[in-house]
């Protein structure tokens, strides 16, 4: 019953340089949902950092695995999974505060997990239900053309549309960087990703988590089991843009 992934972390800054000359552009990895396994064994891994010449960007922390585990740290926190030992939802890695912590699991056995941080908000504690995800921060206006808005349609029962450049949120379109949702085992709902591209947990009345959304960074969706169609969903693989003077 794991915890929502972290998202991977927010970071903007300016970066001189002389050329012409070659400069890397990296783009990290969404992270993986953990193995068939017991204890720290079942989480998830990382996912891989962004950067361009001298600005990175952490990777987004796993969602806590088997019962107890402790959300990853990351860009910003994992949730951490459900009792026994309720356990808390990882922090944020980098040291300019890149994102949002993730939540707590539940206390009661075989309930919900907590959900992953977000850039723009704290991944919830879970109750019944799965923790819903952190949501995301919406990209300044120098990146917000019409032509690349969000245009996919939104697949149940997460909240995520892609289709271009982020997904929508409560002020318009353009959000990355969003936890995913914490799972549920009985009695409530998988956790709702966060806007911004965190995948929704899984849980009755549904049986599917969904990844976090590419080229968002997004924290992918906790899963009920540690095998199959149950385990953790993968995160979103971030995006770097570059903005210069003409």
């Amino acid at each position: 019953i794991g915890g929502g992934g972290g998202a991977g972390g927010y970071h903007t800054g300016t970066s001189s340089i002389s050329g012409p000359s070659p400069i890397s552009v990296v783009i990290g990895s969404g992270g993986f949902g953990g193995p068939a396994a017991s204890g720290a064994a079942s989480n998830g891994g990382v996912g891989g950092d962004s950067s361009w010449n001298s600005i990175s960007s952490a990777g987004g922390g796993y969602g806590g695995g088997a019962y107890g585990q402790t959300g990853g740290d990351g860009g910003s926190g994992g949730g951490g999974s459900v009792a026994p030992g309720a356990a808390s939802g990882g922090g944020v890695s980098a040291p300019d505060t890149q994102g949002n912590i993730g939540g707590n699991g539940s206390p009661s056995v075989n309930y919900g997990s907590g959900g992953g941080g977000g850039a723009g908000a704290v991944g919830q504690n879970a109750g019944t239900n799965g923790g819903a995800g952190g949501g995301g921060v919406q990209l300044p206006a120098t990146f917000r053309n019409p032509v690349s808005a969000p245009t996919g349609a939104a697949p149940t029962p997460s909240p995520q549309r892609g289709g271009g450049l982020g997904t929508p949120g409560p002020g318009g379109s353009f959000y990355i960087a969003g936890g995913g949702g914490g799972a549920t085992y009985e009695g409530g709902n998988g956790g709702t990703g966060g806007y911004g591209g965190g995948g929704g947990g899984q849980g009755p009345p549904h049986a599917q988590q969904f990844r976090g959304l590419s080229n968002t960074g997004g924290g992918g969706g906790g899963g009920r089991t540690s095998s199959g169609t149950g385990r953790g969903a993968l995160g979103g693989s971030g995006l770097v843009l570059l903005a210069y003077p003409t």
